[in-house]
């Protein structure tokens, strides 16, 4: 029996086999606290990546909101940055 078969080039895992053959040597019990384990550390690694990207989305979206209205209370107290932001644009562009 091959453990390995082959796809695109590379090696894949024939993941039936290597089951049947972690079933049949690793008795079930120690089998059990492994699959344990490996789906907690999933587990935590998905979340702590889930985390990582919302806090980074968070950050990004709290930083740009500071900077407008930093910027638009120094700089543009009477007009919007949007409309300032429009007319710079209209009067470099023409």
């Amino acid at each position: 029996m091959q453990a390995f078969a082959s796809c695109g080039g590379g090696r894949v895992p024939n993941v039936s086999l290597l089951r049947g053959a972690l079933l049949r040597a690793l008795p079930r019990r120690l089998l059990k606290r492994l699959l344990k384990r490996l789906l907690k550390r999933l587990m935590k690694t998905l979340l702590i990546t889930l985390l990582k990207s919302l806090l980074k989305t968070l950050l990004k979206s709290l930083l740009k909101s500071l900077l407008i209205t930093l910027l638009e209370h120094f700089f543009f107290v009477t007009a919007p940055l949007e409309m300032l932001f429009a007319r710079w644009v209209h009067s470099h562009v023409h």
